[in-house]
């Protein structure tokens, strides 16, 4: 077997609550070489969102024994491998013990805390955003301090383990981590421990305050790290497999896009759309704290003695999977004949004269896909999804349509929100875009027609995997940043919009406002509900773009003749 036949490797491993997969990057070209994914399933019978760690981790040795194994094939030297890194969905949460019993995996947004959350609500006089100044976050089911404090008051083995100091809180990252080095290593990095409600954005540092409000003893939970450093070596039990290899990156998935964009500069703004949405701005070393329900976090850390960079993220769920449950389980017999590649935005334009356009607009759908709630910035997880305009004309491809456009027009939203809280900041003129779903080109052109912005599309192997991969060759010294950023230039695709800003905003007011007045959470009117609903406007210019052009001009023109005919002073 030969070696270094392509040069130095790093392996990246990344873990969400549903599936694993491990890549082999060639570091020299970024070249991935080998690649396996195994899913992971939901706990059978189980109505709650809730997944077996023991089989999680089992998942985890396999696609690395499946990638070992391929290298072989392959005939390449696994003593290539210089490193390996994780990265992982942040904010799943559990809880284990020295003896390594483990708690059920909760997932990000497990709907048996809402009543904790009520609770806490009602302490602090329902101010969601007690705690934000410290944490940057609201109270919400979605971050993993919430989940702490309620399997503490619910579960007795939790609660021994803690009195005999044997317990341990870690997301996916610690669990993985704890596991590949045999029990050594208890830590976590600096992203996903912005996504708790304990630690202090500015220190870095488990916060005591804000342990103390959730109950939470300090001394269950991890060290944190920067996403740049070694966090221990490979030692799995029972296996020699990738034995010795150091650990040299552990980072959430939406930040790691982040950094595999090359969105390194303040300003720059990277949206990932896979099943979900996850859109994150840049801003440096500003710490922003959102006044519209965005969230506050760490982008990234390149090692222990450089400075964090800090970033604003919104986050729409079942955003991109919506097109797949309408593909699946709405429309299952369109499969085949369903074309989805015409451009919606091609059919609007040639819809504008006449009885075409009075058509479409008659039929025109309106989608609000909160299959399982909505996400920041509405924090809504008992909202329900649904579909206004449906008639006896209505065909697959405006469902299709409608359920884009609703990305797209959620994409907007936090765009604005963004705008708002980033007032002094230059105007925003494009987004970098990565993700499964941008490999739709027709979504692309919708996004940047709805959203009036550039997108741009880097060629480049799936974000979330590259930038745990350079973290990782950061750690190990084998290429700088500045390096990386001369070498590594991928072509780009650019969309920008091709249609007038004006149509635009008159489909995404008409969106918003059916969004409000629709919106269903628990059979409940939704102005009770909601304490705020994002608007691209503000009031004033909402009731204007609300009313049709020919009667807003005739009244304009009548002022001006009664201006005109009033007796001068």
């Amino acid at each position: 077997m030969t070696g270094r036949k392509f040069g130095k490797l790093i392996g990246v491993l990344e873990v969400g609550n549903s599936y694993c997969k491990f890549l082999i990057y060639a570091l020299k070209n970024s070249e991935i070489l080998t690649c396996h994914e195994l899913k992971i399933n939901k706990i059978d019978g189980n109505d709650e969102d809730e997944y077996d760690p023991i089989e999680l981790w089992n998942t985890v040795q396999e696609v690395i024994h499946i990638v070992v194994g391929n290298l072989h094939i392959l005939e390449i030297n696994c003593n290539d491998i210089i490193g390996i890194s994780i990265t992982n969905q942040r904010e799943t949460t559990l809880l284990w013990n020295k003896e390594g019993q483990v708690l059920n995996i909760l997932s990000w947004c497990d709907e048996r805390l809402v009543s904790l959350k009520d609770s806490i609500l009602a302490r602090t006089r329902n101010k969601k955003n007690y705690l934000r100044s410290v944490c940057g976050l609201p109270f919400d089911i979605c971050f993993s301090g919430l989940k702490i404090q309620w399997l503490i008051e619910n579960n007795k083995a939790v609660q021994d383990s803690i009195t005999n100091k044997e317990c341990y809180f870690g997301n996916l990252d610690s669990w993985i981590v704890w596991n590949l080095t045999g029990g050594q290593s208890h830590c976590t990095d600096v992203t996903n421990a912005s996504r708790t409600l304990l630690m202090d954005l500015e220190t870095l540092q488990w916060n005591k305050r804000l342990c103390n409000f959730f109950n939470i003893p300090m001394s269950i939970l991890p060290k944190i790290r920067s996403n740049s450093e070694i966090y221990g070596y490979v030692k799995m039990n029972g296996s020699r497999v990738l034995e010795g290899i150091p650990i040299a990156s552990v980072m959430g998935d939406k930040n790691s896009a982040l950094l595999g964009q090359l969105c390194l500069k303040p300003g720059q703004i990277e949206c990932h759309f896979e099943n979900d949405c996850s859109i994150m701005f840049n801003t440096g070393q500003e710490i922003i704290h959102s006044e519209n329900d965005l969230l506050t976090t760490i982008g990234f850390q390149l090692g222990p003695n450089e400075k964090p960079f800090y970033a604003l993220e919104g986050y729409i769920g079942n955003a991109c999977s919506t097109v797949d449950w309408l593909k699946n389980s709405i429309l299952p017999e369109s499969n085949n004949n369903f074309d989805d590649n015409i451009s919606p935005v091609s059919s609007f334009i040639a819809m504008r004269n006449g009885n075409c356009f009075k058509k479409f607009r008659e039929e025109e759908i309106i989608f609000v896909p909160a299959l399982k709630g909505l996400c920041a910035p509405n924090f809504l997880y008992q909202a329900k999804g649904f579909i206004s305009g449906l008639t006896i004309n209505t065909t697959s491809h405006q469902l299709f349509v409608a359920a884009k456009e609703s990305i797209c027009f959620q994409t907007k939203t936090i765009l604005e929100s963004i705008r708002r809280d980033c007032k002094t900041w230059p105007s925003i003129s494009k987004i970098v875009v990565g993700g499964e779903f941008t490999e739709n080109v027709d979504f692309l052109q919708l996004l940047a027609d709805l959203c009036s912005i550039t997108v741009e599309r880097p060629q480049i192997s799936p974000p979330v995997s590259l930038g745990s991969m350079l973290s990782a060759a950061l750690t190990l010294k084998c290429i700088t940043l500045e390096d990386f950023k001369k070498t590594y230039i991928p072509p780009v695709d650019i969309y920008n919009s091709t249609i007038n800003s004006d149509i635009s905003d008159q489909r995404y007011v008409k969106w918003l406002s059916i969004f409000r007045s629709n919106l269903y959470v628990n059979g409940q009117n939704p102005r009770e509900q909601v304490h705020k609903i994002i608007e691209a406007k503000t009031a004033h210019q909402y009731i204007l773009d609300s009313l049709p052009g020919c009667l807003y001009l005739f009244s304009s023109y009548v002022i001006y003749v009664l201006s005109q005919l009033a007796p001068k002073s």
